[in-house]
């Protein structure tokens, strides 16, 4: 993100709903679209990597959690202590996708270059 005084930032940004019950039964919607963190950077280049654990392997890591993490030289990493608990279940289809993406909020035009986008699973 790109601030009015042309600081520049990277945002993990949370968008989505929220599914619960209300005191009915019946399932309460509550839509979510915020920032979780905001990082200045530094340099030119950001790593990003997001580490999702659909069964544990370690001690205390937690099934069906994404863990978000970011480097701005490639070699030394930061992992926020935000953590996406992610919902599996069979009475609502979901699904989480992971995309990289450009827009700008300010005004017309910008441009971002993704060298390289790879996915694997454990």
């Amino acid at each position: 993100r790109v601030a009015p005084d042309g600081t520049r930032s990277v945002v993990l940004h949370e968008t989505g709903r929220s599914v619960s019950r209300g005191a009915d039964g019946r399932p309460v919607f509550e839509r979510i679209d915020r920032d979780v963190r905001t990082v200045p950077m530094e340099g030119d280049r950001v790593w990003l990597c997001i580490r999702y654990v659909f069964t544990p392997q370690d001690e205390g890591d937690e099934a069906d959690t994404a863990f978000f993490s970011w480097s701005f030289d490639g070699d030394h990493w930061t992992e926020d202590d935000y953590a996406l608990h992610m919902r599996f279940t069979l009475d609502y289809f979901t699904g989480y996708r992971s995309a990289l993406y450009n827009f700008n909020t300010l005004g017309e035009g910008g441009t971002v270059d993704f060298d390289w986008f790879h996915q694997r699973t454990y």
